[in-house]
């Protein structure tokens, strides 16, 4: 799957734990936000304005939804 190898996000390949589960939802928030802020400089050098709206607002929701995973870690 040619696709499948472009995303940074890991595919579940089983069952696993509660914490797993919530460290894995946190690190995939993680990973959208850093790929959100690496693109966001080459929206910015094209003046693609609504571009970079756009991430900034997927930013945003992806750190909002963070704090679940991470209150219920601890972290």
């Amino acid at each position: 799957h040619e696709l499948a190898s472009l995303s940074s996000i890991v595919d579940d390949d089983g069952a696993i734990d509660a914490d797993e589960m919530m460290r894995r939802l946190l690190a995939a928030h993680e990973v959208a936000v850093t790929t959100a802020l690496a693109v966001l400089p080459v929206a910015e050098r094209a003046h693609d304005l609504a571009t970079a709206d756009l991430l900034g607002q997927r930013m945003g929701a992806h750190q909002k939804a963070a704090w679940m995973p991470r209150s219920t870690l601890g972290s």
